[in-house]
């Protein structure tokens, strides 16, 4: 048998109300989403080992699993990140840890043809309305910022200008901003794109201490039995 040039990458999203996987090498070899709440735990182990099986790939053939790691929903980022370290510590792959917001901005980066010196700012929301934010420049050279917790207003008043382009599922913030509907949601093709290049870097993560960036502290809602 010949020697298998690239690698097989299971992509998981999970950071929010998207729950998906993707089955990638250099290119998208299979790719599964569903959007809506509370899905991830009952169906991201079932759709991972099913996109595995329906392209006749083993799950000891797989070279690594890369994961959304936030920031996002606590509980979906907390089921993805279980998931993707069980299944590295049971069988050969590695981790990839890859950044939600810079899964989005890389993904967008192709926008930066037409507007080359427009920083590109991913927008996630976040509760208590809140929303993370985080800029990325491609030109010159590519630079990533912090990433900010900002208040929706505040968000609203720095990046509602046609001097950015605004993407990730807190873009409608902006209606001024440039954007494209393509990159104002979770897609886990982002990830697996992103990953890629990870991969070829050699950037892991040991699944043993792997923490998604949850970001806000998670607050229970009240039950209303309790009041």
């Amino acid at each position: 048998m010949a020697e298998r040039q690239q690698p097989i990458l299971l992509a998981i999203e999970t950071s929010g109300d998207a729950c998906g996987v993707a089955v990638s090498g250099t290119q998208i070899q299979y790719a599964a989403q569903f959007d809506g709440r509370y899905l991830h735990d009952r169906f991201l182990a079932e759709i991972a080992y099913r996109a595995l099986r329906d392209i006749g790939i083993a799950p000891e053939q797989v070279d690594a699993v890369a994961v959304s790691a936030g920031p996002g929903s606590f509980t979906g980022l907390r089921i993805g990140a279980a998931f993707a370290k069980g299944f590295c510590l049971t069988s050969p792959p590695v981790l990839i840890a890859v950044p939600t917001a810079e899964a989005i901005a890389f993904a967008a980066q192709e926008l930066t043809r037409w507007f080359p010196e427009t920083p590109i700012v991913v927008l996630l929301p976040s509760h208590r309305n809140k929303v993370y934010a985080q800029e990325f420049r491609f030109a010159p050279a590519p630079s990533i910022g912090s990433l900010e917790l900002l208040d929706s207003a505040e968000a609203q008043q720095r990046y509602d200008t046609p001097d950015f382009i605004v993407v990730g599922p807190g873009a409608p913030l902006c209606p001024a901003a440039k954007t494209v509907s393509l990159f104002n949601r979770l897609d886990v093709r982002f990830i697996a794109h992103r990953a890629l290049a990870y991969w070829e870097e050699q950037r892991f993560t040991d699944p043993a201490t792997f923490v998604p960036r949850y970001g806000q502290d998670f607050v229970p809602g009240q039950s209303q039995k309790s009041r």
